[in-house]
C-alpha cells in the first residue's frame, strides 16, 4: 500500500514467482470485478484500477536501514496512468477498471472488453491501446466428482461443467480414458511391476494439459 497526493493505493501482483498461471491477467481482471463493489460500500470511498502485463522486477529494494519488497517497471507506470485516467473518465460504463492490450488478449476468452482507442501517457514512450472489461462471459470452475453432495449443492449455481465447454479433445480423452483402463486391468490380473503403470502428457505451456487432466478426473 502507497499513500501520496492521489490518495492510497494498492499495488497488487498476479503470478509472482513461483506462483505464476497462464492466465494471471484473467485471475487479476476477476479479482477487481469483485474488490471495487466491496470497496464501493465503504462510505466516501471511490476507487478505480488500472491492469497491465509483462515482466517487472520483483523484489526486495532499500539498504539495510530500510528496504521493503516491491515491483519495479514499465508496465507497472503504465498501471498507473491507467488508474489514474479510469478514475478521472466520465464516459466510461460499468466499473471503472482500465486494462492494455496484453491483458485484453489474455483476458478475452473470459470477459466482454469495450474499446477505447489509444493514450499517450506522460512519461511513456509508446502509445497505449486501452480496454475496459465490462463483463464475465465465462465462468469455469473445475471440481472433482469426490465433493460432497451438499457442497454440489451449494455451488451449483457457480459451476459450468467442464463437458459442457471442454470442445476439441474427444480423441485424446478417449485414448487416455482406454489406457487408464489398461494399466488398471493388468495390475489387477496380474502381480508383476513389468507393466507400465504411468504415463506422460508433454507441451508447451496454456496448450491444455492441466485441464485435460482434469476433464479425465471428473469423468473418472
Amino acid at each position: 500500500f502507497l499513500m501520496d497526493d492521489k490518495g492510497v493505493i494498492a499495488v497488487c501482483a498476479f503470478g509472482v514467482p513461483p506462483f505464476q498461471h497462464p492466465n494471471d491477467a484473467s485471475l487479476a481482471i476477476k479479482a477487481t470485478f469483485m474488490l471495487i463493489p466491496a470497496l464501493e460500500n465503504i462510505p466516501n470511498v471511490k476507487c478505480a484500477v488500472g491492469i497491465t502485463s509483462g515482466k517487472v522486477y520483483c523484489g526486495e529494494v532499500g539498504s539495510h536501514l530500510r528496504r521493503e519488497y516491491t515491483l519495479m517497471g514499465g508496465v507497472v507506470n503504465v498501471s498507473a496512468r491507467l488508474m489514474q485516467t479510469a478514475l478521472i473518465r466520465k464516459d466510461l460504463e460499468g466499473l471503472p477498471i482500465l486494462c492494455d492490450e496484453f491483458t485484453y488478449d489474455v483476458g478475452l476468452d473470459m470477459f466482454e472488453f469495450n474499446p477505447l482507442g489509444v493514450e499517450n501517457f506522460k512519461g511513456i514512450q509508446r502509445v497505449i491501446y486501452v480496454y475496459q472489461p465490462i463483463r464475465l462471459t465465462s465462468n469455469l470452475i473445475f471440481w472433482h466428482p469426490d465433493f460432497s453432495d451438499k457442497k454440489k449443492q451449494k455451488t451449483s449455481d457457480k459451476i459450468i461443467k467442464i463437458e459442457d465447454s471442454f470442445v476439441g479433445r474427444k480423441e485424446l480423452l478417449t485414448l487416455i480414458e482406454e489406457l487408464f483402463q489398461s494399466i488398471l486391468s493388468t495390475r489387477v490380473s496380474s502381480s508383476s511391476s513389468s507393466f507400465p503403470n504411468t504415463f506422460l502428457i508433454t507441451g508447451e505451456s496454456g496448450m491444455g494439459k492441466t485441464a485435460t487432466m482434469k476433464m479425465d478426473t471428473y469423468c473418472w
